[in-house]
């Protein structure tokens, strides 16, 4: 079985990525496609508008403005089942190793414990602040400062 593999500067799995996406969302734009990949989407819309399996088409948008919006073809979808058949790796399989991984590790917060750097250096904050004639403590509680002798 043949694969009808695209020619181009980009690698055939973003162009399979974005023929996934234009085949579940007919009549989507760019921006849109771009978003549900995860990276910018032109070069591999542009050789597919040259290969034949996508198409575009110019659409008013609800502003008034002229925006493309873009179906996969017939040949799209051909190439598409070929690609799965041929068992080539996807997109989401060969993921860059050089991406950096959001939400991995555990968050320890060391920058936020209180400064431990040299001994008294933290002793003014066991000190109130005065406002008016109250002398309010970090612990929440308050006193009358015309009550307090030096």
């Amino acid at each position: 079985m043949t694969v009808n593999i695209p020619t181009g500067r980009h690698t055939l799995p973003d162009q399979m990525s974005v023929l996934r996406v234009v085949q579940a969302q007919p009549e989507i734009n760019s921006q849109s496609i771009s978003r549900e990949i995860g990276r910018t989407a032109g070069r591999a819309l542009t050789a597919l508008m040259r290969g034949k399996e996508v198409t575009a088409q110019a659409q008013r948008r609800l502003d008034g403005s002229t925006g493309m919006v873009y179906r996969i073809t017939p040949k799209g979808v051909e190439t598409l089942r070929n690609y799965d058949a041929a068992q080539l790796p996807r997109a989401a399989d060969s993921a860059p190793s050089d991406r950096i991984q959001y939400g991995t590790g555990v968050y320890e917060g060391r920058e936020l414990l209180p400064y431990q750097g040299r001994p008294g250096a933290m002793d003014a904050q066991a000190l109130p602040s005065r406002f008016n004639n109250e002398l309010r403590y970090r612990d929440g509680t308050a006193v009358d400062a015309r009550e307090v002798r030096p």
